[in-house]
């Protein structure tokens, strides 16, 4: 399917570079598709006039169903790699975190910080980073890299 829309975007706009596939959301639909939907909207505008509510109704609504159902398979993967690189990102604050204070106060690789150690005002991290997945993070040994409860989903770091 990607290839297919990356033919479509250089049939349709040559002088511009194909995006990738992640970033097609823009350019879902190609100039055939939004001339159909141009005229279905005519056709729906048209009978709204001639007194063919009903009609008019039903077919705008089968337009709304049409956009969304175009529209959701490219939101929740989207959704889900927002979430896995934010997850990631604290992790990685917490490994700056945890390293920073071994460091500062001489601690040996295996010792284990505890939250209040790296939490609150004025320390390491102001609050305790979760992961907006619904995983909870938990910080292990400075030897350690950090974990999320979700690692199987690749919140996980490298």
């Amino acid at each position: 399917m990607c290839r297919e829309m990356r033919r479509r975007w250089r049939h349709n706009s040559a002088p511009f570079t194909a995006p990738s596939c992640r970033s097609m959301t823009a350019v879902v639909f190609g100039l055939p598709e939004l001339l159909i939907i141009a005229a279905w909207i005519a056709g729906v505008i048209a009978l709204w006039r001639t007194k063919k509510k009903v009609v008019a109704g039903l077919l705008g609504g089968l337009l709304v169903l049409l956009l969304v159902a175009v529209a959701i398979p490219d939101y929740i993967p989207a959704r889900q790699i927002a979430q896995r690189s934010a997850c990631i990102a604290k992790l990685r604050a917490i490994r700056d975190a945890k390293e920073a204070w071994a460091r500062q106060n001489n601690k040996a690789s295996t010792e284990v910080p505890s939250e209040m150690d790296l939490l609150g005002e004025g320390r390491y991290l102001k609050s305790r980073p979760e992961c907006p997945a619904g995983g909870t993070c938990s910080l292990g040994p400075i030897d350690q890299k950090p974990t999320c409860s979700l690692a199987s989903k690749g919140h996980r770091l490298e």
